[in-house]
C-alpha cells in the first residue's frame, strides 16, 4: 500500500476502501469472484445488523474520513498463477475481536460514501478514532521517502460555537452533525489527491488541534515533513473552506481560501490543494515516481541567416566575370557569352554556399559585402570611360574594383560582424558619395558633360569612408537610416525646386554652379534635420568623452591657490 508499513495493510483499508487502485492491487484473480460476493456478504451484514452488533473498531485503526468495514475470507483452492504480473501476496489482517482473528489470503475492503454513510451501522468507537485523528505509531516506516514527499494531515476543524456560545475553530462533535460530515468529506479528498499527487502519508501522532497552538504545531511538523490542516466554515448553502500548510524545514506557512457550494466541495478541494503545492514546489509541483521531466524547447540562432542575399551577390559578380573574360579574350563568338555567364554564376552561387556552411554569415554581413562589390565596381567603370578606355578595357577595370572592393570588405569582417544598420550606411554612403561627388565637379569645373571623375572619386570614396565608419562604431537602426536618406533627397529636390528659375532662361556656367550648390546645400540640411528629427539610441555611457568640471581651493602658508579645470575621459 502507498507509503504505508505492512503491518498497517488492514487498517490503512479503512480509509481505502474501493477505490480502483486498491481493488486492482489487493485481491489476487484467482480469488477476484469470490472477493466480490464477500463483499456484498459483508455490505448485507453491515447494514442489516443492529448498533449492538456491529463490528468492533481496532484498537489501533488508522484515523480516516470514511466509514468503513473489513471481512475477511478463507483462500480459495486455486493455485496462484505464477506468470500473472497482478497476483498480490497473501496479508495477514488481525482484527481485535477473538472471533474474527485469523490467518486470511487477502483483505476486502469496502468504502461507503461519507455523505451516504449511516452512522447507526458503525460502532461510535470507530468514528471517535476517525474524528481524533491517528495514533502514536512509529515514523521510521516512512523514512525512505524524501521529506519533500512525506505529508501529516492533521485532524480537520470547524468554525463553531461552543456551549457558551463562543465562536471558535475546534473539532466537530458529534452534535454538529452537518459539519462533522462536511469535514471527513474534505479530509478525505485532501488524503486522496495527496497520494494521487505523489505524496507520502506519514501516520504519526498530531492529536487534537486548536486555535492557539495551530500554527506553532505545524511547524513543528513541518520539521521532518509536510504538514497540512483542513478548516471549514458554513456560510449559508456555501462552505469556505480554508487549507494552511507547513513546507519542510520552513518556517512560512501557506494559506489558500475559497469558498464552494456543496455540489464543487471536492473539486474545489483537490484544486486548493494543488494550487497550495504548485507554490511550494516551483519546479515541480508534485513529485511523481519514475516521471520524464519535459526540458523546454531551446531557440537556437539560425546560421548564416544572409545566405540567399549573399547567393545573389556572389551570382551576379560571377556572370559579370564570365561574360568580363569572354569579352576579353577578343572572342566575337557570340556563342560563348551565355556558356560563360552560367559558368561564372554556378561558380559565384557555389562558392557562396560554401561560405555560408563554413562561416556565420549574417544578414547584415551579406548586404555589407553587397555594398563593398557595387559602388566600387560602378565607380572603376566611370573612372576608366573618363580617361577614355576601350569597352575590353573598362570591363577589366570593373571587375578589378569587384574583386578589390570584395576584398576590402571580407577584410573589415574579419574584425567583427555587422549589423544590418552598419550595411545601409555603406550602401547610403556610396549612393550619396556618387551624388556629391557629381555636382562637386559640375561646381568646379562647369560644363554639361557628364562629370564622371567626379561621380567615381565620389562613389568611391564615400563607399570607403562609410564602411570604415560602420565597421568602427555602432550603427544606427536602418528605420533611422532610412529616415535621414528621405529627409535628404527631400531636401535635395527642394534645393533644386528653390534654384530651377535660374537654369531655365540662361542656363551659363555660373548659374549651374549656383543650381548645383543649392541642391548640394538642400541634401546635406535634409539629412541634418533628419538626423535631429530621429531619437539616438546612443547611452550616455557609450560616448568615449566623458568629463566633468571641477574646481578646488588649496590653502597654503602664505596664499590660497585655486584649481579650474576638467576630468573625466577623452
Amino acid at each position: 500500500m502507498r507509503g504505508y508499513p505492512d503491518a498497517l495493510a488492514p487498517r490503512c483499508l479503512w480509509q481505502r476502501c474501493l477505490s480502483k487502485r486498491t481493488l486492482h492491487r489487493y485481491p489476487s484473480p484467482q480469488n477476484r469472484f469470490s472477493g466480490q460476493l464477500a463483499m456484498l456478504a459483508m455490505v448485507s451484514s453491515i447494514l442489516l445488523a443492529p448498533k449492538g452488533n456491529a463490528l468492533p473498531a481496532t484498537p489501533n485503526s488508522v484515523g480516516s474520513d470514511t466509514t468503513s468495514a473489513v471481512a475477511t475470507h478463507p483462500p480459495a483452492t486455486e493455485p496462484t498463477s505464477a506468470g500473472d504480473p497482478t497476483a498480490a501476496p497473501s496479508a495477514t489482517a488481525a482484527a481485535s475481536s477473538p472471533t474474527l482473528s485469523s490467518t486470511v489470503d487477502e483483505s476486502v475492503a469496502v468504502k461507503l460514501s461519507p455523505k451516504d454513510a449511516d452512522e447507526s451501522s458503525v460502532p461510535d468507537e470507530v468514528l471517535r478514532e476517525i474524528d481524533a485523528g491517528p495514533e502514536e505509531l512509529n515514523d521510521s516506516a516512512n523514512d525512505g521517502a524524501p521529506p519533500l514527499e512525506r505529508i501529516s494531515v492533521l485532524p480537520c476543524q470547524a468554525e463553531l460555537a461552543d456551549e457558551e456560545n463562543v465562536v471558535q475553530w475546534r473539532a466537530p462533535t458529534t452534535a454538529d452533525i452537518e459539519a462533522r460530515r462536511i469535514c471527513r468529506q474534505v479530509s478525505f479528498v485532501l488524503r486522496e489527491a495527496l497520494q494521487d499527487l505523489g505524496f507520502t502519508l506519514v501516520v504519526a501522532d498530531t492529536g487534537r488541534t486548536n486555535h492557539n497552538s495551530l500554527d506553532e504545531q505545524l511547524l513543528a511538523v513541518a520539521e521532518t515533513r509536510w504538514a497540512i490542516v483542513p478548516r471549514i466554515e458554513l456560510i449559508g448553502e456555501e462552505v469556505r473552506i480554508e487549507l494552511l500548510a507547513a513546507i519542510p524545514k520552513s518556517r512560512v506557512l501557506l494559506k489558500r481560501v475559497e469558498l464552494a457550494d456543496l455540489e464543487h466541495l471536492d473539486v474545489r478541494t483537490v484544486v486548493m490543494i494543488r494550487d497550495i503545492t504548485r507554490v511550494a514546489w516551483p519546479v515541480q509541483a508534485t513529485p511523481q515516481v519514475g516521471e520524464t521531466v519535459q526540458t523546454p524547447a531551446v531557440v537556437y540562432h539560425a546560421r548564416s541567416p544572409g545566405r540567399s542575399v549573399l547567393v545573389l551577390g556572389s551570382a551576379l559578380l560571377g556572370g559579370y566575370a564570365g561574360f568580363t573574360l569572354q569579352r576579353a579574350g577578343d572572342s566575337n563568338d557570340g556563342r560563348l557569352i551565355y556558356p560563360m555567364i552560367a559558368l561564372g554564376t554556378g561558380i559565384g552561387v557555389g562558392a557562396s554556399m560554401v561560405i555560408a556552411e563554413e562561416w556565420d554569415v549574417g544578414l547584415g554581413d551579406a548586404w555589407f559585402l553587397a555594398a563593398t562589390t557595387l559602388w566600387p565596381t560602378s565607380s572603376a567603370v566611370l573612372l576608366s570611360e573618363h580617361h577614355g578606355a576601350s569597352n575590353r578595357e573598362r570591363l577589366m577595370y570593373g571587375l578589378a574594383g569587384a574583386f578589390g572592393g570584395a576584398a576590402l570588405g571580407t577584410g573589415a569582417l574579419g574584425f567583427g560582424g555587422m549589423s544590418t544598420g552598419g550595411a545601409l550606411v555603406t550602401h547610403s554612403g556610396g549612393a550619396y558619395g556618387t551624388l556629391l561627388g557629381g555636382m562637386a565637379e559640375r561646381m568646379i569645373a562647369g560644363g554639361n558633360d557628364l562629370p564622371r571623375r567626379g561621380l567615381a572619386y565620389g562613389g568611391m570614396a564615400g563607399v570607403v569612408l562609410a564602411g570604415a565608419w560602420a565597421a568602427q562604431f555602432r550603427s544606427p537602426s536602418p528605420s533611422r537610416i532610412l529616415f535621414i536618406d528621405m529627409s535628404a533627397g527631400l531636401g535635395a529636390l527642394a534645393g533644386a525646386a528653390l534654384a530651377s528659375p535660374l537654369v531655365f532662361d540662361d542656363s551659363g556656367e555660373d548659374k549651374q554652379r549656383l543650381f548645383f550648390g543649392s541642391v548640394t546645400t538642400g541634401l546635406l540640411a535634409g539629412g541634418l534635420i533628419g538626423a535631429w528629427m530621429t531619437p539616438s539610441e546612443k547611452s550616455p555611457s557609450d560616448s568615449s568623452l566623458q568629463m566633468t568640471p571641477f574646481f578646488d581651493s588649496t590653502i597654503e602658508s602664505t596664499h590660497t591657490r585655486y584649481t579650474l579645470g576638467l576630468r573625466g575621459s577623452f
